[in-house]
């Protein structure tokens, strides 16, 4: 081999080792970019979800994912370690009622409303301007809570359920077993429907006076079963022999109108069929909140007692809490969640809106 041979072959061999190493570079670059972009998109993820922001966005799935579900399960799976069940409990959705009024039920209604701040804040939303809600009593507020919304999460549906349930447990020596639910057909049926196979209770859905479908005589009276959807599963129960007993149930309420005209109008239903052997008048309401405070709480009760009501529920929200709740949201450090949260159940406490 000559030496010019030998310079052109070693000048090809640089030439091809500059070429792969040129390659190398470029790859690495081009990995070194995604892996930045990557990072960055992540970041950007998390100061979004930090701050809460794009959260009524209609695309926000994409950024939040399933965040709310995850937060909900495990404050369930939380909640059914306060009441003293196992998840075997919770997967197989078995029936834990206290009807001999002596079970092994943990009560621990504390921690039943800081689970309640903190699954209720992820569904407050805030408007620039107040907004009026409520049919007879008519609340005005800068804020409002989705619950209808959050039933539509099995995870939150299910939580809620379990924070009612807490408050009736919290007060079984002082109320009747619940073997039937009524919820108005307007408000949270999923709620009641749920809660009622928590309790293994027959679920009625009632019809409002403003329903087209409801049915009436030519008395115009309402007094057939088929405006209490629901009802012929309850007929059947009668034969037991036994009295039974039923509470009215929906996620929340702010004057009450409602969940009374529905209690009055089953209540005048079994007088009118001469049922008050076997079912018992309806005397007590339950609601996860309360969230007008324009009428008080001794205001509020008072108006329920002048109707043989009680009303239970584990808290009022006025629009100071309401904000509070709206804070939660778009605070990420969960130390700092705690102390807003213990400082909202002192601020309830205090203004003696724990019920």
């Amino acid at each position: 081999m000559t030496l010019l041979n030998m310079g052109i072959e070693m000048s090809s061999s640089q030439q091809s080792n500059s070429y792969t190493v040129l390659i190398n570079d470029v790859v690495s670059d081009l990995m070194l970019v995604f892996i930045v972009i990557v990072l960055a998109i992540q970041s950007a993820k998390s100061l979004i979800i930090a701050n809460g922001w794009f959260r009524n966005w209609k695309y926000s799935k994409i950024i939040y994912g399933n965040i709310h579900s995850d937060i909900a399960k495990i404050a369930t799976e939380h909640t059914i370690k306060y009441i003293g069940a196992d998840n075997t409990f919770y997967k197989n959705n078995s029936v834990y009622t206290p009807l001999t009024r002596n079970g092994t039920l943990k009560i621990d209604i504390t921690q039943a409303r800081i689970m309640a701040f903190r699954l209720l804040s992820e569904h407050t939303h805030k408007f620039p301007h107040p907004v009026v809600y409520g049919k007879n009593t008519p609340s005005s507020s800068n804020y409002y809570i989705k619950t209808m919304e959050a039933s539509h999460q099995y995870t939150s549906l299910q939580l809620m359920s379990m924070l009612l349930y807490l408050k009736y447990a919290s007060i079984i020596n002082e109320v009747d077993i619940i073997n039937f639910i009524i919820t108005p057909k307007m408000g949270n049926t999923l709620l009641g429907k749920n809660f009622s196979e928590l309790c293994n209770a027959t679920f009625i859905a009632s019809k409002p006076e403003n329903d087209s479908s409801r049915v009436k005589d030519n008395n115009n009276s309402f007094i057939i079963g088929s405006n209490f959807e629901g009802y012929s599963s309850l007929k059947a129960r009668l034969q037991d022999g036994n009295q039974l007993h039923g509470a009215i149930i929906d996620c929340n309420c702010s004057g009450g109108s409602t969940l009374i005209e529905t209690a009055n109008m089953f209540n005048n239903f079994i007088s009118k069929n001469g049922l008050e052997d076997k079912i018992k008048r309806i005397t007590d309401v339950y609601v996860i909140f309360r969230a007008d405070i324009n009428i008080s709480p001794d205001e509020i009760e008072a108006k329920f007692s002048s109707n043989n009501l009680r009303i239970h529920r584990l808290f009022d929200l006025d629009e100071s809490l309401k904000g509070n709740l709206h804070e939660l949201t778009i605070t990420s450090d969960e130390r700092e969640k705690d102390k807003k949260i213990e400082f909202m159940l002192e601020y309830a406490k205090n203004n003696k809106l724990l019920r």
